[in-house]
């Protein structure tokens, strides 16, 4: 399977809602999306197509420290990604905002 038919049979289930039909998505996205909106068979399809490392980079970067996906990042985690350790510090808004300070 490659990207395009895959992206077309996610568009069909509306995988990608917020974006317009027939739009040249980034891989990035797409790997997000199939993995928060699809199904294992999605899942299985999207390491046939990207690279273990892609998708894990994709995963850590979109969705590894957002509680919303606590379950699926789980799932993931046990399943696809057992080397990897979850959570990455996650910097929040008084963090940027401090840092940005004394950089000035």
């Amino acid at each position: 399977m490659n990207k395009d038919i895959f992206v077309r049979q996610l568009e069909k289930r509306h995988i990608f809602w917020s974006y317009s039909s027939g739009a040249e998505l980034p891989d990035e996205v797409v790997i997000e999306h199939a993995l928060k909106f699809g199904d294992i068979v999605d899942i299985i399809n999207l390491f046939e197509i990207y690279s273990r490392d892609k998708i894990e980079d994709a995963w850590i970067k979109t969705m590894s420290c957002d509680d919303r996906f606590d379950k699926i990042n789980h799932y993931l985690q046990l399943f696809f990604f057992k080397s990897t350790i979850k959570k990455k510090p996650i910097e929040t808004r008084y963090d940027r905002i401090k840092r940005a300070c004394s950089e000035n």
